[in-house]
C-alpha cells in the first residue's frame, strides 16, 4: 500500500508557527544532517522479486563519520517512518567511527569532498567507498592524524552536459 507522503505535513501560514515534530531525539542525539530523496514509490516486494529493478536503482545513503570512516547504503534499506518516529541506525557508533559527521544522498558515479577541522580536503569517487548494510561500521574512506576529525562533506554538483 502506497501512502501519499505530502499529505503528512501541514502548510503554516504564519511566521509564529512552531512546526511539527520530523523525529523524535534520545536524550544526548541531534540532527546534523536533511537530505530530500527524490525517487518513485517502490514497492519492496516487487524489487525482491525482480532483480532488474533493483539493479536499475543505484542511489544511496553515504554516511560519514567524524573519524574518516563510512559507507554507502542502499536507500531501499530504509524504510520510510511517520512523522515523530525514533529513526532507524543508519551506521554504527562507536569508538573507532566517532559520531556521524554527515550523510548524503549520491549515486555510484558522483564524487565527494570531505574536509576536517585541521583544513586537509580530500577528493573521492563514490564508487570506491564499499557498499554494505545499515547496521555496520564502515571503512576507512580518509586516515586522520592526531586529534583531526572530518567536520563536512560535500558531493560534488557536475552540469557539465
Amino acid at each position: 500500500m502506497h501512502k501519499i507522503y505530502g499529505k503528512k505535513l501541514r502548510l503554516f501560514k504564519g511566521r509564529s508557527s512552531k512546526g511539527i515534530r520530523g523525529i523524535l531525539l534520545s536524550e544526548n542525539d541531534k540532527v546534523i544532517s536533511l537530505s530530500i530523496l527524490d525517487s518513485p514509490k517502490i514497492d519492496s516486494k516487487l524489487i525482491k522479486k525482480n532483480e532488474k529493478i533493483k539493479n536499475g536503482l543505484n542511489k544511496f545513503i553515504l554516511s560519514i563519520t567524524e573519524n574518516g570512516y563510512g559507507k554507502r547504503t542502499s536507500f531501499l534499506e530504509y524504510r520510510v517512518t511517520n512523522r515523530g518516529g525514533k529513526g532507524i541506525i543508519g551506521i554504527i557508533n562507536s569508538p573507532r567511527n566517532g559520531d556521524v559527521a554527515s550523510t548524503l544522498v549520491v549515486e555510484e558515479n558522483d564524487e565527494i569532498i570531505l574536509s576536517t577541522d585541521k583544513g586537509s580536503v580530500m577528493r573521492c569517487a563514490v564508487k570506491e567507498i564499499r557498499s554494505a548494510g545499515r547496521n555496520t561500521q564502515g571503512v576507512t574512506i580518509k586516515k586522520l592524524s592526531g586529534s583531526e576529525k572530518v567536520v563536512s562533506t560535500i558531493k560534488i554538483e557536475d552540469n557539465i552536459n
